[in-house]
């Protein structure tokens, strides 16, 4: 929820972040999880790509708004990746069964 003061747009969870940060706390952010799907043979690419579509619409429907998708050609095939918070490894690894998972380092 939002609101104008002195014509600007204020966010509440701005605010609230803002009045934690001077009482001294310090919030450390989410780690982040890379998960991978691996396609081989010819149709690989097309099929990576058309996974990603799928997985961004998984994300959509599930509220898992902070995340980026992407497909990288290898020599073997092509990778399917899904970049997001740990807090959606659970419903990422029992829905869409990734191949292999990696916590990335800050």
């Amino acid at each position: 929820m939002s609101r104008v003061v002195n014509g600007d747009l204020e966010d509440r969870s701005t605010s609230f972040l803002n009045a934690l940060c001077l009482c001294g706390v310090t919030l450390t952010p989410m780690p982040t999880l890379r998960f991978h799907w691996d396609f081989f043979g010819s149709d690989a690419v097309p099929t990576a790509e058309h996974f990603v579509k799928h997985v961004h619409e998984f994300c959509d429907r599930e509220g898992i708004a902070e995340r980026k998708a992407w497909h990288t050609p290898s020599a073997a095939g092509c990778i399917a990746t899904l970049e997001c918070d740990e807090v959606h490894m659970i419903l990422v690894r029992d829905r869409l069964r990734p191949k292999r998972a990696e916590r990335l380092l800050a």
